[in-house]
């Protein structure tokens, strides 16, 4: 190895160990909320005790790897060591899932920070895929100055329109390490915010009039009849079709993504089912919210079972609702899951080879099967041991247990992360059905060795 290297090594070493050094993030130092949920997960420490060996926490702590790899394809890995870990396997199981996702997906090694961010410049280079780990200096020395939860009641009302960047993993990772109280993951999510950012917010000039919907349901039935009758359809048709959306002109850090570039259209155009403020975001409680929006949610998940992109929509609501706990105020509340509605319909709008083209159900599917599973639950003993739900016939549907067995098993990241969530959900709104339906519906990446052309299809 030449010096050349061996200085760059240690450069890098020095900068990841600035950031080590700090104090293990605890839930006594972030948010000292009484509502704080006892679903949100608190992961413990390393049980390992031997030196050299990696627990959990020392997972999420690792900073060996950069955020993405191929050149927008988020980093998992952390996710799933999350997930698994809630699901109960074994930190020696959790290690060798983890040695094998790095070696799968080719993870690329962090990029040293050039220390080009500071708080005269941190919204220069928003969205420009350039300076994660100098995002990462930058949000760290904000934390020691303002304390977590000013970090993120400072930064994230200004972040939170990029909700769907990177196919809504900034909105997964920054939630999920709230999720899992850990400072360093979260000072990562924040940064991944405004390395990747990618507004769902119209200016003022495009602003559509505000929908009276009192419930979610009513927005959804509003969307799907639009899909029906091929009007959405026909719109996205144009949108991606507009020159002015060329690669030149349009998000060229996004020219290679497929989706993710899909996504930025649409939102960029903009459309009323998209971006009108609806009446249940404001008068709705936060908790009757996210209660409609999981329920909408597992409903397009099962519409098209083991849809990779509609998984995300779960996976990234169970990030969104962290953030928005985390957040002081209430009109930053309600803003933050308007603006992720926003990227929940451009996102499954953006799809192709659907049901009517733009990715979603009719509205008869809609209403049939929210008529099916709004009162079915499920007997909590039988859902646990070997005797099948009631929700679906017997030969369909597999108890927890053996869906923790498989999460476990699998190769594909999101199905562990499918059910850890599920099962959440599930015990949380006392069983229902919907919750242990979906996570029956595993996902299979459509091409497994290729991601990339996962993203463009």
């Amino acid at each position: 190895m030449t010096s050349s290297h061996v200085n760059q090594l240690s450069r890098r070493f020095l900068v990841i160990s600035r950031v080590l050094a700090n104090t293990p993030y605890t839930p006594h130092t972030f948010h000292p909320k009484s509502e704080w949920k006892k679903s949100f997960r608190f992961l413990s420490r390393s049980k390992s005790g031997s030196k050299g060996k990696f627990g959990v926490k020392e997972y999420l702590d690792d900073y060996r790897y950069h955020i993405e790899y191929g050149g927008y394809l988020s980093n998992h890995a952390k996710h799933a060591v999350i997930a698994l870990e809630g699901l109960g396997v074994s930190e020696e199981r959790i290690g060798n899932y983890f040695d094998f996702y790095r070696k799968k997906h080719g993870l690329e090694p962090a990029i040293e920070s050039k220390n080009a961010i500071d708080k005269t410049n941190w919204k220069k280079y928003i969205g420009e895929k350039k300076y994660f780990m100098d995002y990462v200096e930058f949000f760290d020395k904000e934390e020691k100055r303002l304390g977590m939860e000013g970090l993120i009641n400072t930064y994230m009302p200004q972040l939170i329109d990029g909700c769907v960047s990177a196919l809504h993993h900034c909105t997964i990772h920054l939630g999920w390490a709230l999720h899992a109280k850990n400072r360093l993951m979260i000072i990562e999510g924040l940064a991944y915010f405004a390395f990747a950012h990618v507004p769902t917010h119209l200016p003022s000039s495009k602003e559509f009039k505000a929908r009276q919907d009192s419930s979610v349901l009513d927005t959804l039935k509003a969307i799907a009849a639009a899909a029906e009758s091929s009007q959405l359809s026909k719109w996205t048709d144009k949108v991606f079709a507009d020159p002015k959306y060329s690669a030149e002109r349009f998000h060229p850090e996004l020219k290679d993504t497929g989706l993710q570039w899909r996504i930025a259209m649409l939102l960029a155009e903009g459309h009323p089912l998209i971006h009108s403020r609806c009446a249940w975001m404001d008068s709705l409680k936060i908790e009757e919210i996210f209660k409609q929006l999981y329920y909408a949610a597992a409903i397009l998940y099962i519409s098209q079972p083991g849809d990779f992109v509609l998984l995300h929509v779960i996976t990234g609501l169970w990030g969104m609702e962290a953030i928005v706990e985390a957040l002081e105020s209430e009109k930053d509340k309600r803003n933050a899951i308007f603006h992720y509605w926003s990227a929940i319909v451009a996102t499954a709008a953006a799809r192709k080879g659907n049901v009517y083209k733009a990715g979603l159900p009719g509205s008869k599917d809609v209403e049939e099967l929210y008529a099916k599973y709004s009162e079915m639950t499920d007997d909590k003993k039988g859902a646990d041991d070997k005797t099948r739900s009631s929700a679906s016939k017997p030969s369909q549907l597999d108890d927890w247990p053996t869906l923790y067995k498989r999460g476990e098993a699998s190769r594909e990241e999101h199905n562990p992360k499918l059910v850890y969530v599920c099962r959440q959900l599930w015990e949380r709104y006392d069983n229902l059905s919907v919750f242990h339906v979906a996570a029956n519906s595993f996902t299979t990446s459509p091409l497994e060795d290729s991601y990339e052309k996962v993203e463009k299809l």
